[in-house]
């Protein structure tokens, strides 16, 4: 029986298919350096990259930036004493 090596590193459309997202969202948190990532083209910085994603860079990812939402509501006028309504 053939031994499968563990996968240590994601490329983008696979985190993508994880979270739920688009591949190009990723591809814009490594860019703006909120997600670490490297490249594993032939010549790095020349055409396109071939971004890996390693799974401690997941994880760092999620515990930096997955939190609670915090769901505001906003204040609800008040209605003036002498306001007459014509319809409700």
């Amino acid at each position: 029986m053939p031994v499968t090596p563990k996968r240590t590193a994601l490329t983008p459309p696979e985190l993508a298919a994880q979270w739920g997202v688009k591949a190009e969202s990723i591809i814009a948190k490594i860019r703006a350096g909120q997600l670490r990532a490297f490249d594993v083209s032939l010549q790095p910085g020349v055409g396109r990259p071939r971004y890996r994603i390693s799974l401690d860079a997941i994880v760092e990812y999620e515990k930096r930036f997955t939190g609670a939402v915090v769901k505001t509501t906003r204040a609800q006028r008040k209605t003036p004493d002498d306001l007459i309504e014509y319809f409700k």
